[in-house]
């Protein structure tokens, strides 16, 4: 490898991100007692993935020049759907049709709103935010519904290969066709392009207005399969369960390298990112830091990756 190469590689975010994950998960091994078991290692890989299907939809949205903040609120109203269609009797089937259908129509009012009445994305999705919160309490009066689907809870916590839960695998999987999308000529790269320059990219070809509407369909279904997996892995729901999320997508999404004027970074730093933030996270949490100081490190940290993000793209 020339040094040339060796240099841009050990630029990259996610070699960095990566890095620094590996050191952190090394320092708390030896520093805190428990950190690295098995079983500790499994729950912190399944509190990544949740994550991690989340930060993949607003990733793509993000790499193509838009923002979702109604994401966690799609989580939300996947899980209390899914809740409340087992609680009414009907199948584990219904139950997460029914959530995943409420998710495309999420995706399809949001595509609507960007494209058609060319709402910037950021008011948009904080417009369908409140709008969902609104309706799920509306729908509910303030209390969840309680049933959960056995289908869900095997598919989050149970395991086809022993000692690995079968969420894992289902992430793997996700990921898998996530990054074959990315790396299509026919897709990912019009995506790239729309995130470099939307213009630029409509008169090269591509169909923007259905390009969006795509993205933002994506994204949604990303927050119901999270919504479901979550209500199957608590064994509840509750009217506030994707609320922390919303936040968390853009730590990982930011700390994964993706920059956030589109057009830039990959799925592997995404995944790279969710678990930097996670064992972060987990680190604080067993240090028993304040939910106040455990939150003022967090937006300090998304604050530090964007400018150093920023630095690097201007001594470029």
């Amino acid at each position: 490898m020339s040094k040339a190469t060796l240099k841009k590689v050990v630029s990259e975010p996610v070699f960095l991100v990566s890095v620094l994950t590996v050191a952190l998960w090394i320092g708390s091994s030896l520093s805190i007692s428990g950190f690295n078991t098995w079983s500790h290692n499994i729950t912190f890989a399944q509190a990544a993935v949740y994550l991690g299907f989340m930060a993949v939809g607003q990733a793509i949205v993000v790499i193509s020049g838009g923002f979702d903040l109604s994401i966690a609120n799609v989580v939300t109203m996947a899980s209390v759907v899914t809740s409340a269609m087992t609680q009414g009797g009907h199948s584990a089937g219904f139950a997460i049709g029914a959530a995943l259908l409420l998710a495309i129509v999420v995706g399809v009012f949001n595509g609507a709103g960007v494209t058609f009445l060319r709402i910037p994305p950021m008011i948009m999705t904080l417009a369908t935010m409140t709008i969902i919160d609104g309706s799920l309490l509306l729908a509910t009066d303030g209390t969840p519904p309680f049933g959960v689907p056995p289908l869900v809870t095997f598919l989050a916590k149970g395991q086809f290969i022993p000692g690995i839960p079968n969420v894992l695998l289902i992430y793997a999987v996700f990921m898998c066709v996530a990054v074959t999308f990315m790396l299509s000529a026919k897709w990912g790269r019009r995506i790239y392009a729309m995130g470099t320059n939307e213009r630029a990219a409509w008169l090269s070809g591509v169909r923007i207005f259905p390009m969006k509407f795509l993205i933002y369909v994506i994204s949604s279904l990303c927050g119901g399969i999270s919504g479901i997996l979550l209500t199957g892995y608590i064994g509840s729901t509750y009217l506030t369960i994707g609320a922390p999320y919303m936040m968390f997508t853009v730590a990982a999404t930011v700390m994964g390298g993706i920059a956030i004027t589109g057009g830039k970074g990959n799925f592997a730093g995404v995944i790279a990112g969710t678990f930097l933030f996670i064992i972060i996270k987990d680190i604080l949490q067993v240090i028993q830091m304040p939910q106040a100081g455990r939150e003022l490190a967090q937006g300090l940290l998304i604050l530090l990756m964007i400018l150093l993000y920023g630095r690097e793209k201007r001594q470029r």
